[in-house]
């Protein structure tokens, strides 16, 4: 068995384009009109949304404990900071997120090691993403010496090439209501936004195109290429070293029939893989382009893609079980009809694993640092190939037993994130 340690995604490049346009703080949105913001699943930096004032640096921005933010009056000599000190990355992007209130003259934008974004003038959310420089290690908010006004909702995290979407729909006539903030009144969250979905935590929701997918992530010291709940035809894998293609190899996603019966084999409908996980060389700063092609006359469709570095855990044992969870449930319409709602379904897997005796340790350790931390799991023994034994999930079960003096015993239990 081997688990796959996810790299977080830096998406270098997409053909899949999403239509509904970002979140803007100065436009008015109707009801069922949808847009979509930035996010980033990287740990923030600064994560402060009632301004907490013991963490931030400031010279003349005063502190509203009532009101938890920091005001200017427009009477300070220059420009001020408003900052943590943290490990910025010099030449790394940056998501800023900030709120402008009690606004009346001057401008505010964000500042990421000694870089600026474009200056805020009005009350409002605003989201920036700023390449870090190399001036200092600090990141906040910036004000000019004319700024009269409030600044709260200070959030950073640092992002990716191409950052990531959630989906929001309004559910009134409004503006100037952040989404993320005010989803409970204003915003309904769908989700993540059509090209982001095969990099959630979920396998269900899927990214569809009408056409190939089409995307390149980088896979810097990553040696494995997961794909799940895809349905497609082929997929193409192009692993580059900065210079040289140094892997291009295509893979079918046909499934070979293995029943006996020449009617199946001749007439019966066409299996097709969902999972497949494929090793690609491992390098410092390689990149990975995947091309998934459709059936013919259907659309491309990826539940999710993973890569990252393939573990080699133990020896799957045999009366290992797979099996699936099921959320359909039978309801009832308005007018009596009783019929099958159909609800996600999700792989578990139980099974146990033999251990050499010096990896006792080292499992129970890598498995207590990915507890709740969704990562792959290959459960197939070296000489078998089962894409159902090829899940993404977390492990509800693990025990170790040391069961012999040679060799030990490791049950675990996965469950798929549907």
């Amino acid at each position: 068995m081997q688990i796959i340690i996810p790299k977080y995604i830096d998406l270098q490049s997409t053909n899949i384009t999403d239509t509904p346009p970002l979140w803007d703080t100065s436009t008015s949105y109707v009801s069922g009109e949808k847009v979509d913001t930035y996010y980033s699943d990287r740990p923030e930096l600064i994560n402060q949304p009632w301004m907490t004032f013991d963490f931030f640096t400031t010279t003349d921005g005063t502190f509203d404990l009532t009101n938890s933010k920091y005001t200017w009056d427009g009477s300070q000599a220059s420009s001020d900071n408003l900052y943590q000190t943290v490990d910025l990355k010099s030449g790394k992007d940056y998501l800023v997120v900030f709120a402008v209130s009690d606004y009346s003259d001057g401008n505010a934008t964000s500042y990421v090691g000694g870089q600026t974004g474009t200056s805020a003038s009005a009350d409002g959310y605003y989201q920036q993403i700023i390449t870090a420089g190399s001036s200092d290690k600090k990141a906040g908010v910036q004000v000019d010496a004319a700024f009269s006004g409030a600044i709260s909702y200070v959030s950073i995290r640092q992002i990716g090439t191409t950052p990531p979407k959630k989906r929001w729909e309004s559910q009134t006539s409004q503006s100037g209501n952040y989404p993320p903030i005010d989803d409970t009144t204003n915003w309904v969250g769908l989700g993540y936004a059509n090209s982001w979905m095969m990099f959630d935590d979920f396998t269900s929701t899927q990214t569809i195109k009408n056409g190939n997918i089409d995307i390149t992530v980088n896979s810097s010291k990553c040696n494995s290429l997961v794909l799940y709940n895809v349905y497609a035809k082929s997929v193409q894998v192009i692993v580059n070293d900065g210079s040289t293609d140094i892997m291009n190899e295509t893979f079918s996603f046909y499934q070979p029939s293995t029943s006996s019966s020449y009617w199946d084999y001749f007439y019966a409908d066409i299996n097709r893989y969902t999972s497949m996980k494929i090793n690609i060389p491992i390098g410092f700063d390689t990149t990975t382009r995947v091309i998934i092609t459709p059936l013919d006359n259907q659309d491309a469709k990826c539940g999710h893609l993973q890569v990252g570095n393939s573990r080699y855990i133990g020896a799957t044992q045999y009366g290992l079980s797979a099996y699936l969870k099921s959320w359909s449930r039978k309801d009832e319409n308005q007018f009596g009809e009783v019929y099958l709602k159909q609800g996600r379904r999700a792989k578990k897997i139980e099974f146990d694993l033999l251990l050499e005796k010096g990896a006792f340790d080292d499992v129970f350790q890598i498995l207590e640092s990915l507890d709740s931390i969704p990562i792959g799991f290959d459960v197939n023994e070296e000489t078998t190939n089962y894409t159902s034994l090829v899940i993404y999930g977390f492990y509800n079960r693990f025990r170790n037993v040391i069961s012999h003096p040679a060799f030990y015993e490791c049950a675990l239990e996965i469950q798929e994130l549907a």
